[in-house]
């Protein structure tokens, strides 16, 4: 099946089954979601400001999760929307922040986000790996600087939209990851599939802990560089990830 949006595509999803894909335009300026088998597609959203981040479809292939921000009014709204996945139809609207948008030459937030729905599809979890930056510089002559980087999780219950845990491991050093080359950072946090553990990728470690309860079950530790993906395998007893140091290592973590 050929499918033409018009433009370049940027991201793509599929569903779990394989019977819808998820696609938006290379400046995220459009996300539409379309019938595999037929190649037709069911529905399009239309992002003003190029502010849509990230997406996910649902292990059931019902519920679409889309995070973007809104400017009304000059507040900035950043926010997840449910959506269901057929017709497009809001389901949950969940308010990440909300703040006044500045007009000033200084710091500022990059984002550099990845969705990830639990394996029985009642959760919805946000990575966030934003960048901050300081534009400071630029009417001297300067450049924008990189400080440093955010590592938090956020997850909700999806029927009710309340917020269930917040785990925040501590701000990265920019160092030499270019979050640019790993813009949605989909590979740095993954459930097992039996949803007893959930891994996020924090600097040169990886950090495993209880989606249900957000404790800590252990750091995982060996790698020279920054983590960049890490994988359960289908009985979530092993964990493969792979660094910037160019090694992929797998590791028992049925004891966690």
């Amino acid at each position: 099946t050929d499918l033409n949006q018009g433009e370049d595509f940027g991201l793509v999803y599929f569903s779990a089954d394989a019977r819808l894909l998820a696609t938006t335009t290379m400046t995220k300026s459009l996300l539409a979601v379309w019938d595999v088998s037929s190649g037709r597609k069911l529905y399009e959203l239309k992002f003003e400001n190029n502010d849509l981040q990230v997406l996910a479809l649902s292990p059931d292939g019902r519920t679409l999760a889309i995070n973007n921000e809104s400017d009304s009014g000059g507040v900035v709204r950043d926010v997840l929307t449910l959506l269901d996945a057929t017709s497009g139809r809001a389901i949950q609207t969940i308010k990440i922040s909300e703040q006044k948008r500045t007009m000033t030459m200084g710091p500022y937030s990059e984002p550099h986000r990845a969705i990830r729905f639990s394996p029985d599809g009642r959760a919805v979890a946000v990575v966030f790996n934003d960048e901050r930056r300081d534009a400071s510089q630029l009417l001297s002559g300067g450049q924008i600087r990189n400080s440093d980087r955010t590592n938090k999780i956020r997850t909700w219950d999806i029927s009710s939209g309340r917020e269930t845990i917040s785990l925040d491991f501590g701000s990265q050093s920019a160092g030499t990851y270019d979050p640019s080359l790993y813009p949605e950072m989909r590979d740095g946090f993954a459930f097992s599939n039996d949803n007893r553990q959930c891994a996020v990728a924090s600097g040169a470690m990886t950090k495993l802990f209880d989606p249900a309860t957000g404790r800590i079950l252990a750091t995982v530790i060996g790698h020279a560089g920054d983590v960049l993906g890490v994988s359960f395998s289908a009985d979530g007893k092993l964990l493969a990830t792979t660094g910037l140091d160019s090694t992929i290592k797998i590791w028992d973590v049925s004891i966690a």
